[in-house]
């Protein structure tokens, strides 16, 4: 009967042990970003916005940093910029990159790259108050304007 007591103390200690253990810490270090427990090391990674931005991201004289973690992957950050278009992420040797994966490890530097001749050039509406004049015979009225282009403006008689 003694054995029977003693083996249910020790299988209800080891029991507690095991759940005590379970909820504890598996030791990595704590992401600073989500206060998750993680493995990895912490790696930087410079960004080269080359005039662009992104509401997301605090760019100081027109670089900036994320972190990532050794073993996580990490989608690199898409930016815009007036008149031309984001063509991605560049290394030195100027390779294209989108993302850092789950292999890669070490500290990273960027530079955005931008394709100006993609966007189309924007068309304004234009309206000329006349002020009780009128264009000559033959003189029509400009209504559109296409950016980078050069206009005359048609001169009303009164």
């Amino acid at each position: 009967m003694k054995l029977k007591k003693f083996i249910g103390v020790i299988l209800a200690a080891m029991l507690s042990f095991a759940l005590f253990c379970s909820a504890c810490s598996t030791g990595g270090e704590e992401d600073p970003d989500n206060d998750n427990t993680v493995e990895g090391e912490v790696y930087t990674v410079t960004l080269h916005a080359n005039g662009g931005s992104n509401s997301a991201y605090d760019i100081e004289g027109d670089i900036f940093t994320v972190k990532y973690r050794g073993g996580n992957s990490l989608s690199l950050p898409k930016l815009t910029k007036s008149g031309s278009v984001f063509a991605g992420w560049y290394d030195i040797s100027d390779v294209k990159w989108e993302k850092i994966s789950e292999t890669d490890t070490g500290d990273k530097e960027f530079w955005a790259h931008w394709d100006s001749n993609t966007v189309a050039p924007q068309t304004y509406t234009v309206t000329l108050h006349l002020n009780e004049g009128s264009f000559p015979a033959g003189v029509s009225n400009l209504t559109q304007y296409t950016a980078g282009t050069e206009v005359t403006l048609p001169i009303p008689q009164k």
